[in-house]
């Protein structure tokens, strides 16, 4: 895989309060990694991603974090939370049946927040 990279997000210790729970920090990072990963995945496949997301293989999984600049997932949830960002960009690419209004952000945002709640992930919310 080529570096199709987005700039990182910051790790939990330059983002998170001084005081955050050390649980609250790992699951900063772990959504981090997995957000990297998944971006990967899914520009180098170029949005072309397998109706059973579980056949993507941890080598995949594996390579596409190297090229991202992330340490590969090393946990089942991390592994989980890359397949549900990854769903998340599926479905946002793919739903042609409730196009997404350019002109209503929040219609997109209560659209993709569904698609996390029912993928079981956390969606990042970036604006700028």
């Amino acid at each position: 895989m080529t570096a199709h990279h987005a700039p990182l997000l910051a790790q939990a210790r330059g983002t998170m309060p001084v005081g955050s729970s050390q649980s609250a920090c790992i699951a900063f990072n772990r959504n981090r990694k997995a957000y990297a990963t998944a971006q990967e995945l899914y520009a180098a496949r170029r949005g072309d991603l397998p109706d059973d997301l579980n056949t993507i293989t941890d080598a995949e999984m594996d390579a596409a974090a190297y090229a991202a600049g992330v340490n590969p997932p090393q946990s089942a949830t991390t592994r989980d939370q890359v397949r549900g960002q990854l769903a998340i960009l599926a479905g946002v690419a793919n739903d042609q049946a409730r196009p997404h209004p350019k002109s209503d952000p929040s219609a997109l945002a209560a659209q993709l927040a569904a698609i996390a709640r029912s993928t079981g992930t956390t969606l990042l919310v970036f604006s700028g």
